[in-house]
């Protein structure tokens, strides 16, 4: 159970982690289509600098070090019970 809390926190802090870099984002973002799969283009060009980019990727690793607290957290239930 206490392993969902975690679970949780891990999503939120990737999206806010992911927002404040978005938000930060200083650059050109181009989506093609086409019929073939040499002719579809995702491409993302530009940096993101300063306060945005230092706390979104503290607040992406602080998610990384809460997903690896909830599967320790799982497997260490799973194996009292």
């Amino acid at each position: 159970m206490k392993y969902k809390v975690f679970l949780s926190s891990c999503a939120a802090l990737w999206l806010v982690g992911l927002g404040f870099i978005v938000a930060g984002f200083r650059g050109d973002f181009n989506v093609g289509f086409g019929s073939s799969m040499e002719s579809n283009i995702f491409r993302l060009c530009g940096t993101t600098t300063g306060w945005f980019a230092v706390v979104g990727m503290l607040s992406i690793l602080a998610g990384v070090a809460m997903l690896v607290t909830a599967l320790v957290s799982l497997a260490s239930s799973k194996m009292k019970s």
